[in-house]
């Protein structure tokens, strides 16, 4: 049995595959890694017998305790054995890209030439920390202050900032009706990320058609991540249709610019907003 087979079989068991997960934290010893996998220390000295006899892990002896880790060797020689087939696999994807470019294409050329985009993404870089800009996307207290078209009042009717809570507000211009939307959120990583569901509603929550056209996707998913560097912080918005029927789409894919010019307008309203903290923390 050659190495690559060698490994690939002790790796091939769940139980030494969650081992290998655990020595890539650190190194530990047999007693540390049963507690943490729940199972009887004998049970995993017969593991790393195995994983040590693959070249997978080796360990040091201290006092009467033997402290495990990772060699790093035979996963080196597995990348250089697996690039051969990643090289293959990449080029297939790539042709893959290339025809379903030609058939979205198509299907543009079918729909009259309108667009179909199925993707927003805006970018802004902030002069403020992470923490900050991220607590001002989450906390409704600093909310109300700059989301939404400018001139617009706006009003939170619910706040549940957790994995499966919902934000529910309304904003309404000078002299046009109110409008309700609702947030889902799907993930929280603070202060790192935000992904959510956007629909427009009516004041209970329940789902309805935008009031600008009814044809825009009755539901999008926003995916939010925040970088710092220097303690200045690049948001990344991401705005995705769910589901969206064909009509739905071309409606999205039309309002490209107006989507780029809200999220533009709104960007520029934190920065102004966040400005003035810092200039109120300074006093």
């Amino acid at each position: 049995m050659d190495m690559k087979t060698k490994i690939f079989s002790a790796l091939a068991e769940p139980s030494r595959l969650q081992i290998v997960g655990l020595l890539h934290e650190g190194s530990l010893t047999v007693g540390e890694i049963a507690d943490r996998l729940h199972i009887r220390q004998p049970q995993v000295s017969k593991h790393l017998r195995v994983l040590q006899e693959a070249g997978v892990v080796e360990f040091k002896a201290e006092a009467n305790r033997r402290i495990y880790k990772l060699r790093l060797e035979p996963f080196k020689a597995l990348d250089l054995w697996l690039k051969e087939y990643r090289d293959i696999w990449e080029e297939k994807f790539e042709n893959l890209d290339g025809y379903l470019q030609e058939l979205q294409e198509s299907d543009n050329e079918k729909a009259g030439g309108s667009k179909m985009e199925t993707e927003v993404k805006i970018t802004h870089t902030f002069n403020a920390p992470r923490d900050l800009v991220f607590k001002a996307f989450t906390d409704s207290e600093h909310l109300q202050n700059w989301w939404g078209p400018k001139g617009w009042t706006f009003h939170v009717s619910q706040s549940d900032f957790r994995t499966g809570g919902v934000f529910l507000y309304s904003q309404k211009p000078a002299d046009g009706d109110e409008m309700w939307v609702k947030f889902v959120y799907s993930e929280i990583i603070v202060p790192e990320k935000i992904v959510y569901s956007s629909f427009f509603s009516d004041e209970k929550g329940n789902i309805i058609r935008a009031p600008f056209n009814a044809n825009w996707p009755l539901e999008t998913l926003n995916t939010l991540t925040f970088t710092e560097n220097e303690g200045k912080t690049t948001v990344t918005a991401i705005v995705t249709p769910i589901s969206a029927a064909k009509e739905e789409l071309k409606a999205f894919g039309d309002s490209q610019d107006m989507v780029h010019e809200g999220f533009s307008v709104t960007f520029h309203q934190l920065e102004d907003y966040l400005a003035k903290i810092k200039l109120n923390s300074e006093k």
